[in-house]
């Protein structure tokens, strides 16, 4: 799309949304949003009749970037922090996580590394998770001091139904997966 931080292709019916910031684990930047509603929107096409989401490089997506934090420390305090993650929050409830869960064709997360924070929100939001060997799931929000979703409870509670509905396929039987309020394992 218009940064570069987000590229959308279509092959096969099946566009192809992938995150491009390698560098980063795809964290998602506040500047990352209008591309991702751009991409969904386009997935929203006839000619599209699945949709696969996925990051380069090694990582699904690392969450939000908490680089964009010390900026928002530096210039508003503690203050500054909270209105960032509400923002953040905002764009990327509203206008990824519930845009996916409108589109009326499968989306599937390829997770192709670590999905962390907003990333496991993403990939709980699709359809279908296939995840690699080298997967790691991971709620961190704690790990900053946030609570997961707390302003979008009904946003939340859909995405947990729908993943309690829906299998997680991994290409080989993880040790643990812990998904809020229900777990799959093997020892």
């Amino acid at each position: 799309m218009g940064s570069g931080l987000i590229n959308f292709s279509s092959s096969h019916d099946v566009g192809i949304i992938t995150l491009n910031r390698p560098e980063a684990r795809n964290a998602l930047s506040t500047e990352m949003f209008n591309d991702l509603a751009e991409a969904i929107r386009s997935c929203r096409s006839p000619d599209v009749r699945a949709v696969l989401i996925t990051g380069s490089g090694e990582a699904f997506c690392a969450g939000a970037d908490v680089r964009q934090f010390d900026n928002r420390l530096e210039d508003g305090g503690p203050q500054g922090i909270s209105s960032h993650l509400r923002e953040a929050a905002d764009g990327f409830h509203k206008h990824v996580i519930l845009e996916i869960r409108r589109l009326e064709k499968p989306v599937v997360a390829g997770v192709n590394g670590v999905a962390a924070g907003g990333g496991f929100s993403w990939m709980l939001s699709c359809d279908l998770r296939v995840a690699s060997e080298s997967a790691r799931l991971l709620m961190a929000y704690a790990g900053i001091g946030a609570a997961a979703a707390e302003r979008y409870d009904g946003a939340r509670r859909t995405v947990v139904r729908r993943a309690r509905r829906h299998f997680t396929i991994f290409s080989r039987q993880p040790k643990s997966v812990w998904l809020p309020s229900c777990s799959i394992g093997m020892e």
